[in-house]
């Protein structure tokens, strides 16, 4: 079918843009006569799914066909194979395939249609867009993928860079003024700030996001929402919805998914949004007021991530020149809510969107690559073809080049002798590269603060100038809606590492710890654990409802359990940690613990707390807490992590607790 839009004359040369998304992929073409998204399906949408599916015969099926056959063969369909670049291979069904060839099957797809649609000649050109915050490593994936897909030697640019392009088009933006990209897509949120040139746009300082969130996350709340309002008046049907039991119902819940995304979408317009739950029949709404509920603190969040990457490049909010929003969830009333709530006043002014922000970033690669040719040029191995020069012209060439190379070389010796260089990795507590984890150089002279964020596969490097430095490094992680900040380990197990001034250090790698004992590696006093500890103090309430422990004899044991209800600050499964003291060691520091006996290195996160009194008849009695506002007691006190050591979690973050025994068992006595 041919795309109802106007269709641009494509010459002998056009070229091919291609934005390979988490949950849709797009796509612009681009000549001397303007550019154009390219359109997919019977809708003819600026976007095409992800999405793969592998057939039983073997073949790769992608986009809107593979949606459409998930119903079938739901076990064989992946919905976002980019969260798989960085691994070797994935697996669809019983089979394990390789991450290249699935992208492949992706970029071939979209390259056919675009050819279609630009009559049949092939792009003089291809770029690929990518997250900022990708290493080396998973851009070669993309290019390899290009490859098997026909598209020769791409060219490879940011999608921040991208997105800034295209708004550039709409907004002039004069060379040295700096902008912010805010791109929320349906799996992560990436985030830059860059500054314009005279040739189009660089990264200034390191990008930003979260990853996994997007509008996918939102998807599923809401959908939850509507199935839970269905299920008043149809129990049994919404559980088949939400465990379908065969190809119908697979077909009913993936159409109940796209419903629910489109009325989400209508919220931009309209208030409420109507839908039909398919296989039930019941009709329903959805209204900014849910879409707040589900969504809203998530959303804060995201903009929180957005003013932080902006403070890390050393910009002030007030001095950019704009604010970009793209990506197709970037629409969201309540983001532009939190926008105006969250940015110094009068800077919401600064917000810009299109109509079309999930297109922005195709488009913008497809305009730069036509435009800056000779960027494109420098970034393929081309051979140059040399052409004599009269005598006199080449003398002074050639002393040119001299006087260059002493000054070059000079330059280099400079920064040979005079710098300090470090690199390394950084790795989270499962070993895995660890993106943008901010690290800290911190100067022994005058406290100066150098910093720098590690890129997609978890490197970081540094130039600074000769001296004895102190580097420290931490990370900042979310955690149940806030933000949270985690130093980093050396390897070694030390926390803080001094520098010589007789060079440069290449491997200063550091790992993510939630528990364990933190070593003085560097001699600086810096020492601890990096799981929080408690403290016990003796409780009772004034009407004798509950008394003190110090009213037991001291020989008894009490045994604290904290038992996580989720997962722990890095993700990992929490497990019960369990920890017995006497009631003497509790209330060997007056009425307080001692410092050798505090609940030491519990890992962070969020838990449960519980604890029972050992009588030495095999009869335990449960104990009670205070709670955090000091209005009850309770036999289960939660600790959320927030409490314990707010933003910042340093070595050995305490929590104090009441602890205390109802009268009544004493009484009983």
């Amino acid at each position: 079918m041919t795309s109802p839009r106007t269709e641009i004359t494509i010459m002998s040369t056009w070229y091919l843009a291609i934005d390979f998304g988490t949950s849709n992929t797009c796509a612009a073409v681009v000549n001397e006569n303007g550019s154009r998204a390219v359109t997919f399906g019977p809708a003819q949408m600026s976007r095409m799914p992800s999405g793969v599916l592998l057939q039983e015969n073997g073949t790769l099926v992608t986009g809107f066909e593979a949606e459409r056959q998930a119903a079938l063969r739901p076990g064989w369909y992946d919905a976002a194979p980019k969260r798989s670049v960085g691994q070797a291979t994935l697996v669809l069904g019983d089979r394990e395939l390789a991450v290249v060839d699935v992208v492949s099957a992706v970029l071939a797809t979209v390259a056919a249609e675009a050819r279609r649609q630009s009559g049949g000649s092939p792009p003089s050109r291809v770029a690929l867009t990518f997250p900022a915050r990708w290493g080396t490593a998973r851009q070669s994936v993309l290019r390899d993928a290009a490859t098997r897909a026909g598209l020769g030697d791409v060219v490879l640019v940011s999608e921040p860079e991208a997105a800034a392009a295209y708004f550039a088009k709409h907004d002039q933006v004069a060379p040295g003024r700096t902008i912010a990209v805010y791109d929320l897509g349906g799996g992560t949120l990436d985030v830059a700030v860059l500054a314009a040139t005279t040739h189009g746009f660089q990264l200034v300082g390191n990008p930003g996001g979260l990853d996994p969130y997007g509008g996918n996350d939102i998807d599923q709340r809401l959908t939850t929402m509507v199935r839970s309002r269905a299920a008043e008046q149809d129990g049994v049907g919404v559980t088949k919805l939400i465990d379908p039991p065969d190809t119908e119902w697979r077909a009913h819940a993936a159409a109940l998914r796209q419903q629910v995304r489109a009325a989400k979408e209508d919220l931009a317009s309209v208030d409420p949004a109507s839908l039909v739950v398919p296989g039930v029949g019941v009709s329903t709404t959805l209204s900014r007021a849910d879409l707040r509920s589900a969504c809203a603190g998530d959303i804060d969040a995201s903009v929180d991530e957005f003013l932080r990457t902006v403070e890390m490049s050393s910009v002030a909010v007030p001095e950019l020149a704009g604010i970009y929003l793209a990506g197709g969830s970037s629409r969201l009333p309540l983001l532009g809510e939190a926008l105006t709530r969250k940015l110094p006043a009068p800077c919401h002014r600064l917000v810009r969107t299109l109509n079309d922000p999930k297109a922005a970033v195709a488009l913008g690669a497809a305009e730069t690559m036509f435009r800056d040719e000779s960027t494109v040029a420098a970034s393929r191995p081309i051979t140059q073809k040399r052409t004599p020069l009269p005598f006199a012209g080449a003398s002074r060439l050639m002393v040119v080049a001299a006087v260059l190379a002493l000054v070059i070389g000079g330059l280099v010796w400079f920064l040979q002798r005079d710098t300090n260089d470090v690199s390394g990795t950084v790795r989270d507590s499962r070993g895995q590269p660890l993106a943008n984890a901010s690290l800290v150089i911190q100067t022994d002279q005058d406290k100066r603060k150098i910093k720098t964020t590690t890129d997609g596969d978890g490197h970081y490097s540094s130039s600074l100038p000769r001296g004895d430095y102190l580097v420290e490094a931490y990370v900042t992680l979310r955690y149940e809606g806030a933000a949270v900040t985690v130093p980093l380990t050396r390897r070694d197990g030390s926390g803080v590492v001094k520098l010589p001034a007789s060079g440069g250090v290449d491997d200063l790698d550091w790992d993510l710890k939630i528990s364990g004992e933190q070593d003085d590696g560097a001699g600086l006093g810096v020492d601890g654990f990096y799981g929080f500890s408690t403290i016990v103090y003796d409780g009772y309430d004034y009407d004798g409802v509950v008394s003190p422990l110090s009213a037991l004899r001291r020989d008894l044991k009490v045994t604290f359990t904290f038992t996580p209800p989720g997962p722990l600050v890095d993700g990992s499964e929490g497990k019960p940690v369990v920890a017995t003291r006497t009631i003497d060691e509790l209330l060997s520091d007056g009425e307080n613990i001692g410092h050798d006996s505090r609940l030491r290195d519990i890992p962070l996160g969020t838990y449960v707390v519980t604890a029972t009194l050992d009588v030495g008849d095999g009869t335990e009695i449960p104990l009670v807490f205070l709670s955090g506002d000091g209005a009850t007691w309770s036999e289960r006190l939660t600790l959320p992590l927030a409490a314990i050591c707010s933003t910042w979690c340093s070595a050995d973050s305490l929590i104090d607790v009441q602890v205390g025994i109802e009268s009544h068992y004493l009484y009983s006595e």
